[in-house]
């Protein structure tokens, strides 16, 4: 018998709580809004978390849209990460010298998938871009103040 009323309280719990989420969608889809409230020690927790993993990586991948050692390429490098940052100031950038090649790579994308669909965006201005696998920054945390970048999961694209 106890085992009966436990059941049927969480099944009531559970249906009660489903109904509370489709109401929150609802005015969200209205044009409605949701204020979350949370104590300072979530936020400090959060806060915490993230600077204790400031520096830690990702495997992921890049596209590279630069890559020469030609006597010009050092200009041509910079005049290509400017020029893309200018395009996708979303965007990461990342210019460096190795083994006599400067090389400029985009982006911090945690799959291919991800980084095949940004490559097809930028493929027309970028014509010998490639991915490649590299350790990727982690996105950075937003405050509710900042605009975000991210548009259902992918980067917002303006040009």
């Amino acid at each position: 018998m106890m085992k009966k009323v436990t059941v049927l309280l969480f099944a009531f719990f559970v249906a009660l709580c489903a109904g509370a989420q489709e109401d929150i969608f609802r005015s969200l889809q209205a044009g409605g809004n949701v204020v979350i409230r949370q104590s300072n020690e979530i936020e400090n927790a959060v806060l915490g978390h993230i600077a204790r993993n400031r520096y830690k990586k990702n495997k992921g991948y890049r596209i590279r849209i630069f890559f020469d050692n030609g006597q010009t390429a050092r200009q041509e490098s910079s005049a290509i990460e400017q020029a893309f940052s200018e395009s996708y100031p979303a965007v990461p950038v990342y210019r460096e010298f190795d083994d006599l090649y400067y090389k400029v790579a985009v982006g911090d994308f945690r799959t291919r998938t991800d980084a095949m669909r940004f490559l097809e965006s930028i493929q027309r201005n970028y014509s010998s871009a490639f991915i490649f696998a590299e350790n990727i920054n982690f996105r950075p945390v937003l405050r509710p103040d900042e605009p975000d970048v991210m548009e259902n999961g992918e980067l917002k694209m303006e040009n």
